[in-house]
């Protein structure tokens, strides 16, 4: 029986979730986990066709209908054409299912009023008994667990909807034991203010970029960004706003540094910094040029973030300073790396200082 999943980088933002915000590698687990579900689901409870079915967090609204539901895992006939579809919440018995939280089984699905038949049309399929389980993690809903044609003559029974209970159940501990281990992993190397990696995740990134830089025969381009007077801002508003300011910070890089694989880390302070692989010094002061937009062009605290301060709408009071440094051009290929990637922060700081002082 051939199982099919998203692939890992596609599985990654179903992780997404509330208990955890940033990337981790264990997208293969997790494939590793859906595949082992629908595998013991189709051991068990012997179907034609199954199907895991999650959220997404990042679009997911108070609304259960109005959200969307994405075929993360499946087996069974075309279920590699099926995977990464998206199924809508407004019908169908899934759309039931996570609306209510409540298992439903049907084995004559073509008199059921709550039965959609345009993924059969979509697929060139025909359902003949569906049974749909909620997957519940802390008590919200995340997706639904669907199994479609049951082999045995009778049908899905009530006891196979117990069984299968159990089994969505294991897929919710399956992406809450993913969600704890992100967890515990990403602690020790994440700036909690910021939520971008911390001084000493960086400095082992950068570190490990420098070696792969050289050993590829690339560039590579540090940016070291310096926020303008944000000490105005702490003393006028408060510690708290504050420490808003640098989360707002934090996500406006995110946002706005769109190069493959770019590490962004708190250097401490209000100083950020951001390792650009392969980049040349032209790719990273474009890469500049749009971080410092981004910081000086936003509002700041015209939102709430969990930090218990007013609104206070700040636009243009928050400025920014942005230092480059490249491999290729600000170190010396004879020194040992250590120093290398010493004298690479220094230029970066140093430059960052000219322009400061330039303003």
């Amino acid at each position: 029986m051939e199982i099919h999943t998203l692939p890992q980088a596609a599985l990654e933002p179903f992780l997404e979730r509330k208990k955890a915000a940033l990337a981790f590698d264990t997208t293969i687990e997790f494939a590793e986990y859906l595949r082992r579900v629908l595998s013991l689901v189709a051991e068990f409870v012997p179907c034609e066709a199954a199907s895991i079915l999650l959220d997404d967090p990042r679009t997911k609204v108070t609304h259960p209908d109005q959200n969307l539901l994405t075929f993360v895992a499946a087996y069974g006939t075309r279920s590699a054409g099926l995977v990464g579809k998206q199924a809508r919440l407004d019908r169908g018995i899934g759309s039931l299912v996570y609306t209510t939280r409540r298992p439903y089984l049907t084995n004559d699905p073509d008199n059921d009023p709550h039965f959609d038949a345009s993924w059969d049309r979509f697929s060139d399929f025909h359902t003949r008994s569906l049974m749909a389980l909620p997957i519940v993690i802390d008590g919200a809903i995340i997706g639904v667990l669907e199994l479609v044609n049951c082999i045995r003559t009778w049908g899905f029974t009530q006891a196979d909807e117990r069984l299968m209970s159990l089994f969505a159940d294991y897929t919710a501990l399956s992406v809450q034991s993913l969600l704890d281990a992100r967890r515990a992993g990403r602690a020790a190397i994440t700036d909690e203010l910021s939520t971008l990696y911390n001084d000493r995740f960086f400095h082992l990134k950068l570190s490990e970029q420098m070696e792969a830089a050289r050993r590829e025969g690339r560039d590579l381009a540090l940016l070291f960004l310096d926020l303008n007077k944000f000490k105005g801002v702490n003393d006028a508003y408060g510690h708290l706003a504050g420490s808003q300011c640098l989360r707002e910070v934090g996500l406006l890089l995110k946002e706005s540094t769109v190069w493959p694989d770019a590490v962004l880390a708190r250097y401490g302070g209000d100083e950020f910094v951001v390792i650009l692989p392969g980049a040349s010094r032209a790719e990273a002061e474009r890469a500049a040029a749009g971080a410092r937009a981004a910081i000086e062009g936003h509002t700041f605290l015209a939102r709430s973030m969990g930090f218990s301060v007013p609104l206070r709408n700040l636009k243009g009071v928050i400025g920014c300073s942005v230092g480059v440094a490249t491999l290729s051009e600000d170190t010396d290929p004879a020194d040992p790396p250590d120093r290398q990637k010493d004298t690479l922060i220094r230029r970066a700081d140093e430059a960052m200082y000219r322009g400061k002082s330039a303003r």
